[in-house]
């Protein structure tokens, strides 16, 4: 991996589980977060190149 690269989107809280999305697109892949019992955003426009 030679690039990692993420836009925090709202606070994750001390003990709170983090659910995943990832897709795999032209340059790597793509990746968002959120807090799974609130549903909401934690890290948007996440990338990762894995070249």
């Amino acid at each position: 991996m030679n690039l990692i690269a993420a836009r925090f989107s709202g606070p994750l809280y001390s003990g709170e589980t983090l659910s995943l999305d990832f897709w795999e697109t032209d340059y790597g892949v793509a990746f968002t977060a959120c807090a799974q019992y609130r549903n909401n955003s934690v890290l948007y426009d996440g990338r990762a190149s894995l070249s």
